[in-house]
């Protein structure tokens, strides 16, 4: 919490904190965040949990806070309680359709969207995410690029599985 703090009154920028406690091993709670939202421009958080009800809990435990889903299996349902957007890593992969779930919800739907967003966020589970994200991006016509150290490659099995994931 300290280290937020620091951040944040040193700056004039907008902060959303990020709540991804899987990576980081430290949840933002709801007593830390009573405590950061004071300082003035702390203006939102994203929910990385992969679970609705936090995402829920955080909308309606801080009413004048820009609460986002960053969750991509989870989008609509956090914009359906109440979420101001969502803030999606897959999106740097597919970004239409992560905005096809924004835009269906925005019309009253978004259940097949959603699946289809869940289908390909599935499909890059099991791999070294920033190079299954850069592989991804080559499927899809991109250049072919690498991640840095401590990054790893993904290996030859591992490109030949995430193409029949998404291209068979």
């Amino acid at each position: 919490m300290n280290f937020y703090r620091f951040v944040a009154e040193r700056t004039s920028t907008p902060i959303i904190l990020y709540n991804i406690p899987q990576l980081t091993g430290l949840p933002i709670t709801h007593e830390m965040l009573r405590e950061l939202v004071k300082v003035n421009n702390i203006r939102g958080v994203k929910d990385s949990t992969g679970d609705p009800a936090s995402t829920r809990a955080f909308i309606s435990a801080f009413p004048g806070l820009a609460v986002f889903t960053g969750h991509d299996a989870c989008s609509l349902q956090g914009l359906r309680d109440g979420a101001a957007g969502m803030i999606s890593g897959l999106a740097n992969v597919f970004p239409s359709q992560v905005m096809d779930v924004w835009n269906a919800f925005s019309r009253g739907g978004g259940d097949r969207e959603q699946q289809f967003v869940s289908a390909l966020r599935e499909a890059l589970q099991g791999f070294p995410q920033r190079a299954a994200s850069k592989y991804a991006l080559h499927l899809c016509g991109m250049p072919e690029t690498r991640v840095r150290p401590p990054e790893v490659e993904l290996t030859p099995e591992q490109k030949a599985r995430l193409t029949a994931r998404l291209c068979g």
